[in-house]
């Protein structure tokens, strides 16, 4: 039997509109569902990124000031060292052979606990002044402990550099119940510092070794490092920088300094150090692969 037009027309108008309203339903349901997925994953990444950041700038806040008094100390022994190292003063277990031991280990040891403890944040998310920081932490680390400082220098690679774990053992053996041990404690367990020892001991500008411008290298990024974070009276002129350039000894090293910092650490400061060091190869002319000391 067949069915009047009309009919059939008002049947089938019926299945689209019943049709529609399901599919709308269901596509509605899903771009609900959709979007409301990707509203909860961005609030959580938001809420992630808020957590990691907060903890990274309480982290930051708390070691920040006690990297730069070690810093600054460490600073105004080196320039000490450089007027009095002909001297002798860094004679084996000397008050000044100890303490500048000690104020060494002391800034690399704070490093160290940032470090630990820092492990579990999330540095990416860090802003730029975070990133500065954390960069010129694991900038001094490098410094000590990386062979490439002496690239183009005839060189005994067992000599005049820290091994990474060694350092990292050492600055654990530095602490004692979370805090750094005292220059009287660290006296007392010597024997448990030989390395450090062998490598301060008697060290001098004149000797025919490569320790004294690791020294001097690390002294130029604590250098950029105080000016971007110190106060302003602990803060080092251009005309004290090129002073502590000149300190290198030999012209190779001098040349791979500005390549070392860039690496490491890209921020006024640093800059700094750089366009001062390259003047001062272009002033005096210095050839490249030089074997003449300064």
């Amino acid at each position: 039997m067949s069915l009047n037009p009309t009919l059939q027309a008002a049947i089938v108008s019926a299945i689209v509109a019943l049709i529609t309203t399901i599919l709308g339903s269901l596509f509605s349901t899903s771009l609900k569902s959709f979007y409301d997925n990707r509203s909860l994953s961005y609030k959580l990444k938001k809420e992630y990124s808020y957590e990691q950041k907060k903890k990274l700038r309480e982290l930051i806040g708390s070691y920040q000031g006690r990297v730069l008094e070690a810093a600054t100390e460490l600073h105004y022994r080196l320039l000490n060292l450089y007027e009095n190292e002909e001297k002798g003063w860094l004679a084996n277990e000397s008050y000044y052979h100890k303490s500048t031991m000690y104020r060494f280990l002391r800034v690399l040891t704070i490093v160290r606990m940032f470090e630990n403890e820092a492990i579990y944040i999330d540095s990416q998310i860090g802003n730029r002044k975070d990133i500065e920081f954390l960069m010129f932490l694991k900038a001094l680390h490098w410094i000590c402990t990386d062979v490439r400082l002496f690239d183009g220098v005839p060189y005994n690679s067992k000599y005049d550099h820290f091994y990474s774990d060694h350092l990292r053992s050492m600055c654990d053996r530095f602490v004692d119940d979370g805090k750094v041990i005292t220059l009287e404690e660290f006296d007392t367990r010597l024997k448990d510092f030989t390395s450090l020892s062998e490598f301060f001991n008697g060290m001098n500008r004149l000797e025919d070794r490569l320790r004294w411008d690791r020294i001097v290298v690390l002294h130029l990024m604590l250098i950029a490092f105080i000016n971007t974070i110190g106060y302003d009276f602990q803060k080092c002129g251009s005309g004290k920088i090129v002073e502590v350039i000149q300190k290198v000894r030999h012209f190779e090293i001098l040349e791979n300094i500005p390549e070392v910092i860039k690496a490491l650490v890209k921020q006024k400061e640093t800059q700094n150090v750089i366009r001062l060091t390259v003047k001062f190869l272009k002033k005096n002319a210095i050839p490249r692969n030089s074997n003449t000391s300064l």
